[in-house]
């Protein structure tokens, strides 16, 4: 995390690495990397159907109106 930029604002935001798998273990017991398959446009429609109106409340209740319809 990081709480302000070059110039010193405050500007807190994430730094992330993340990975497309995980970990495991082979039936030997040697560790290694599973690629995980890239999601469906239905996985990606499942979870946007989740998220969006948490987001939207979320941005309501920290800042006010979020959607310009709503203005």
């Amino acid at each position: 995390m990081q709480r302000f930029s070059s110039d010193l604002r405050t500007n807190l935001h994430f730094h992330l690495l993340a990975l497309d798998g995980a970990y495991g273990s082979d039936a030997r017991g040697q560790r290694r990397f599973e690629t995980a398959p890239a999601p469906s446009p239905a996985d990606v429609e499942a979870v946007l159907h989740d998220l969006l109106p948490r987001a939207r409340g979320r941005m309501r209740f920290s800042h006010g109106v979020f959607d310009p319809a709503e203005v």
